[in-house]
């Protein structure tokens, strides 16, 4: 679900969502917020490349789930920090 249609054209990628969270006897049905960081590489860039990496590229994403969707603008640029630094580990 973090990986949006069309991810492995871009070299970072970010996606919106929502999940439902259903009425309970204690509790309203409510939404939760989620927002992703997709980023990929060509696998050849590993310097330790794992048996499991088997394709051509490799990606990950990094997903956040808030009660709000008000902070998304400061966390998009966080997530894409985390990315970047996470990739850059090769």
């Amino acid at each position: 679900m973090a990986l949006s249609d069309g991810a492995h054209t871009a070299t970072e990628d970010f996606s919106y969502f929502t999940l439902l969270c259903r009425q309970t006897s204690t509790q309203a049905a409510t939404s939760l917020f989620g927002i992703s960081c997709t980023r990929q590489m060509d696998a050849n860039e590993l310097l330790k490349r794992p048996a499991d990496v088997t394709r051509s590229t490799v990606q990950k994403a990094v997903v956040v789930i808030a009660d709000s969707p008000q902070q998304f603008g400061h966390l998009r640029e966080k997530l894409s920090m985390v990315t970047g630094a996470w990739f850059a580990q090769k």
